[in-house]
């Protein structure tokens, strides 16, 4: 149930629940910052949480790199084939998002660039050695389960760095939320 090398266990709910905050914090920024520029950029950032909530409990990623990996004839540190398009994506959003940084107050960014940089090296940049050797002696060494367990750890912090990031971001903007219900 705590093995960070499987799926549909507490590791994966952790997961897929702080990515959902993310997406949550993310949208309310959006609404928050709807007067300015950087509203789009939060949305953007909300849908993308979103999704890789959904990916994270669904697995869909790891459905997609097998027929990716046929159909462009990769292996080695393309093991995970999935990289393919993800990485793709990234470059493609990379500029406009790096605009958005720039808007932003320092602490805000760089809190934004190390949790972009630990959940992305996590999820992408280990996965790529993990990819590697998982295709030269399989997935069940000591060497893969040390890099799963770096993979999904740069992941875990990356997220949390993002919430504290996104939370000091909202207080610094002197943001108060109240909930209230209406009662009949």
């Amino acid at each position: 149930m705590f093995d960070l090398n499987e799926e549909r266990n507490i590791p994966t709910w952790w997961s897929s629940a702080g990515l959902l905050m993310c997406a949550g914090l993310s949208a309310l920024t959006a609404r928050i910052e709807r007067p300015t520029r950087r509203h789009v950029y939060w949305v953007g950032l909300a849908l993308m949480f979103a999704l890789c909530s959904i990916d994270e409990t669904l697995e869909l990623h790891e459905q997609w790199s097998a027929p990716i990996k046929a159909a462009l004839h990769v292996d080695g540190w393309l093991h995970y084939a999935w990289l393919v398009p993800a990485g793709l994506a990234l470059l493609m959003l990379a500029p406009a998002y790096l605009r958005f940084l720039r808007s932003l107050p320092v602490k805000t960014r760089r809190q934004l660039m190390l949790a972009a940089a630990l959940y992305i090296g996590g999820a992408a940049g280990v996965e790529l050695l993990s990819g590697a050797i998982a295709s030269r002696s399989g997935d069940t060494g000591l060497g893969y389960r040390l890099l799963t367990v770096l993979e999904e750890s740069g992941e875990l912090f990356g997220v949390l760095v993002f919430l504290r990031a996104l939370l000091t971001y909202l207080a610094d903007l002197r943001v108060t939320i109240e909930f209230s219900s209406q009662r009949d």
